[in-house]
């Protein structure tokens, strides 16, 4: 309810691809304009930790940041996650360090599930039932992790889930993932929500896998 009786369209356009804000603009029926008649009422969100934000530094004017110190704190940023990535031991630990970095609704948004979430649990529960049976003593200096997924060979069983509004957590949204799933020579399933467009996700991964079954 954040957005009752408000103009939501920043917040909208923010998080959603070219092609719904078409569909948004063909349903149009007209401004929302505030309780006082004047100008539409708006609510500024709450931003990402670690996003950039203009201050007023000096108590006079605007302040700015330049494009190298912008370029310098964002590669600082993307250093300190990857290093705290690299020491989550398992899928839970990504959780719990995601759940540090994302906004409130961001971070509930993504971890819960459709209406009773019976889904979200039957997925789960399901991961338990396969069990890792330890082998001692067997030669491993030629093993691979490839395998093959809709047909297509990947370097590892893991593929990027098709995830809702990826800009809630990061302005690069699908692209930053796709650019990751190519690097990895993985596959990124690409949501009917998603925050790019197709088009975008593409050029971002030219070489990445395309999978269309």
């Amino acid at each position: 309810m954040q957005y009752a009786g408000r103009d939501a369209s920043e917040p909208f356009n923010r998080l959603h691809s070219p092609a719904a804000k078409r569909l948004l603009r063909t349903l149009l029926v007209g401004e929302l304009a505030s309780p006082a008649g004047g100008e539409t009422a708006r609510h500024h969100s709450e931003e990402p930790h670690g996003a950039l934000q203009s201050r007023d530094v000096d108590g006079g004017g605007a302040a700015t940041t330049t494009t190298r110190s912008a370029r310098q704190a964002a590669e600082a940023a993307a250093e300190e996650a990857a290093e705290a990535v690299a020491e989550c031991v398992n899928v839970d630990d990504v959780q719990r360090l995601a759940a540090g970095r994302l906004t409130a609704g961001a971070a509930a948004y993504y971890s819960a599930g459709a209406e009773d979430g019976v889904s979200l649990a039957d997925n789960l529960s399901m991961w338990g039932r396969w069990a890792l049976r330890p082998r001692v003593l067997v030669d491993v200096s030629h093993v691979h992790t490839t395998t093959r997924v809709l047909g297509v060979e990947v370097a590892s069983p893991y593929i990027a889930a098709p995830t809702a509004l990826l800009a809630m957590a990061h302005p690069a949204a699908e692209t930053a993932v796709a650019a990751a799933c190519a690097s990895a020579h993985t596959i990124c399933c690409v949501s009917t929500t998603s925050s790019c467009s197709l088009e975008d996700v593409a050029a971002a991964a030219p070489s990445g896998l395309r999978c269309r079954p």
